[in-house]
């Protein structure tokens, strides 16, 4: 199965991300490649790109399969080795903004000496263009961080969800064969009672019936009994009682009788 083709990227389809082909589009897929940075690098048929490095805006919105799926124009943003660009006036920029201010305060100051100082204009000019400067330092850069913090939170809870899912098939798996073990040995009512506090209400199949009608005539009474004390899914004495005096009997040989034996 192909990985990531993103630089630094380790992500797979086995560890639960989406891969995506690049687009057939000439122009698109030039595109794509350009916006991963790879030197000297071109994507073939067989590259794929994860879903991690696409913002939520890249996908389409309200479909009614519920599916993840890119638009026409989607462009990969996100990457874990590139900085966030932070933008910056221009020196000359902020440098003419500076005089400017300066001389419309002159100009209302000019009967004061120290306005017309040119030592004292200068030291002015550089004290408010060295704030200036510290205003526009770009700060650290900590949405990066959170960017790969929420990342790694993401990757974590995937591979949780994974194992989860892993552990869920393997319990299916495990019960769909015991269940199949069970009915080998009782009826489909007399796996209900098993799940039941007691037996009130239910209703015994002719197939139940029988088998425990040839129980009690095989071990008898008090061994039919003992299999009750055990707590076996078995109907008691009095329901095979009433469904014996429902019987139809005639005079003759009753073969259904021997069924029962």
């Amino acid at each position: 199965m192909p990985g990531c083709c993103a630089f630094g990227c380790t992500n797979r389809c086995s560890k639960g991300f989406k891969l995506y082909r690049f687009p057939t589009d000439p122009q698109r897929r030039k595109l794509w490649e350009v916006k991963i940075s790879r030197v000297g690098w071109k994507a073939s048929n067989s590259s794929r790109l994860c879903e991690v490095h696409f913002d939520c805006h890249q996908f389409e919105s309200g479909r009614a399969d519920q599916k993840r799926k890119l638009k026409n124009s989607a462009v990969h943003t996100i990457f874990c080795h590139r900085s966030i660009l932070k933008t910056r006036k221009s020196p000359k920029k902020r440098q003419t903004e500076v005089t400017n201010n300066l001389n419309k305060h002159t100009s209302h100051l000019k009967d004061h000496s120290y306005a017309s100082n040119p030592s004292q204009r200068s030291s002015s000019e550089d004290s408010a263009s060295t704030e200036d400067e510290e205003t526009a330092t770009p700060s650290t850069p900590k949405l990066q961080v959170q960017l790969q913090t929420q990342m790694k939170q993401i990757k974590k809870f995937r591979d949780a969800l994974r194992k989860t899912r892993k552990r869920y098939r393997a319990i299916v798996k495990a019960k769909t064969k015991q269940n199949a073990k069970f009915s080998r040995i009782f009826a489909k009512d007399q796996l209900e009672s098993l799940s039941r506090v007691n037996m009130k209400g239910l209703k015994w199949s002719s197939y139940t019936v029988k088998k425990a009608l040839q129980l009690r005539f095989a071990c008898g009474s008090s061994g039919y009994k003992l299999l009750l004390q055990q707590h076996y899914p078995l109907p008691s004495e009095r329901t095979l009682q009433r469904r014996m005096e429902s019987m139809p009997f005639e005079p003759g040989i009753l073969r259904e009788v021997f069924d029962y034996m």
